[in-house]
């Protein structure tokens, strides 16, 4: 999405130099949160911000023009998926680093405890969903009301194939609605496309329900390709191929290839490729063997390590050995705080 995209939009905006009146003007917005400015004789803000009809959705434009460190808490109540246009940020969560850039996005969750790190030539697009509007479409993905809180992980990295169709789906979204007479001006017809894109964020981005999504998903698949799905996860580790699946299914391959496009929004051997990261990436966070990164990768099926760095980076927004440093981080603080800080 284009900063003269958003500058073409009818958005209100606003400017000002004054730390008070900023800090005000962003607790109105996202509320209650602590702003630091280094160099307040640089401050130079600009937001331009709009919302659907329904507000539950807002997109908006934001540069602080000075390095800025936001504090985070439980005084926040939406999700905001944040993209930087330029320059970076970085976002601290407990031991966990997530530097954000154009290649990377964010996606942080209400009531979460962080630190966010603005550089001075940050500029960015962000998306604001309620908390409500998020609660819904994920009760209607699992079939019940959920009974803890939705929590996202932070990286969006942009190369990822689902993260860049959903920015997408975001740019187009925002077209629309400033849009004469667009169909999004019509209540019911607004809200499902919101619930459309609420729910792409839920299915394709990982959360702490994203298993029981999964499942559920499952079960709304026909018979064929809950074999094939099955097949794949039972036998990630082995070579599959395409025509070894389309017999396990019992369909052409014409047939199963539109029913993954479908029902999983990719290829056969694409679903393969992401069930294998997967399990990689759960063992990196659980397993405490000290097994290396290439034993992980090649157990879980791939045969060039080189590709799966590249691969899992993607995916992930880190490297897989970042991955394996951050868990170890986390097991020695749990320890720590066990044993009292070792005193």
């Amino acid at each position: 999405m284009s900063l003269s995209l958003l500058r073409a939009q009818r958005f209100a905006q606003v400017s000002d130099r004054q730390a008070t009146s900023v800090h005000r003007l962003m607790e109105d917005f996202c509320g209650p949160h602590g702003l630091e400015i280094y160099h307040q004789k640089d401050l130079a803000f600009n937001y331009a911000g709009n919302g659907t009809p329904s507000a539950d959705i807002s997109f908006g434009f934001l540069e602080y023009g000075t390095e800025v460190t936001v504090q985070m808490g439980d005084g926040i109540d939406h999700y905001t998926v944040n993209l930087p246009l330029r320059g970076a940020q970085t976002v601290t969560q407990d031991l966990a680093r997530h530097k954000s850039d154009p290649a990377h996005g964010i996606l942080l969750s209400p009531g979460q405890q962080l630190q966010v790190d603005i550089d001075r030539d940050y500029r960015s697009i962000f998306v604001t969903i309620k908390r409500q509007i998020m609660e819904l479409a994920l009760s209607r993905l699992i079939g019940r009301q959920a009974k803890r809180p939705l929590v996202f992980e932070i990286g969006m990295p942009l190369e990822a194939t689902a993260t860049a169709s959903w920015w997408r789906t975001a740019e187009h979204y925002l077209k629309e609605m400033s849009t004469e007479g667009s169909i999004l001006s019509y209540p019911n017809v607004g809200k499902e496309l919101e619930l459309s894109l609420v729910r792409a964020l839920l299915v394709h981005h990982k959360n702490n329900y994203s298993d029981e999504i999964s499942r559920n998903l499952f079960e709304l698949m026909p018979p064929y390709m809950q074999r094939a799905v099955r097949h794949i996860e039972d036998h990630c580790q082995d070579e599959i191929p395409l025509d070894e699946l389309r017999k396990v299914a019992s369909v052409s391959a014409d047939k199963l290839c539109a029913g993954f496009r479908e029902y999983a929004g990719t290829t056969p051997m694409g679903y393969l490729k992401i069930t294998r990261l997967m399990k990689a990436r759960e063992q990196f966070l659980t397993d405490q063997t000290g097994k290396s990164v290439s034993t992980v990768a090649f157990e879980v099926g791939f045969n060039h390590l080189g590709r799966f760095s590249v691969d899992y980076r993607l995916t992930f927004g880190e490297s897989p050995s970042e991955t394996v440093a951050r868990a170890e981080k986390l097991r020695a603080a749990r320890r720590e705080a066990r044993t009292g800080g070792g005193r």
